[in-house]
């Protein structure tokens, strides 16, 4: 999760976290893994992550919508 101000784009294009995890996976330090990021970047920079009624619900977005997709997505080969 990016953090305020930040976007899931910045994560791979300034912290280059898609490297970060090739190498984590390539040198045994973690499995393979898949990665979901968010974008919860908007109107005023930022949510916090949080239910808002001037920024939305983020928390129940997070939490309920974008995990609910990933396991829709992802999680069926391990069924």
């Amino acid at each position: 999760m990016h953090g305020f101000a930040w976007s899931d784009s910045l994560l791979v294009a300034s912290d280059h976290i898609d490297k970060l995890l090739d190498k984590a996976i390539a040198t045994g330090k973690i499995k393979p893994v898949i990665v979901v990021m968010p974008d919860s970047h908007n109107l005023y920079r930022g949510s916090w992550y949080a239910n808002s009624a001037l920024t939305g619900n983020w928390a129940d977005y997070i939490t309920k919508d974008v995990v609910n997709f990933a396991d829709t997505q992802f999680m069926h080969d391990r069924r």
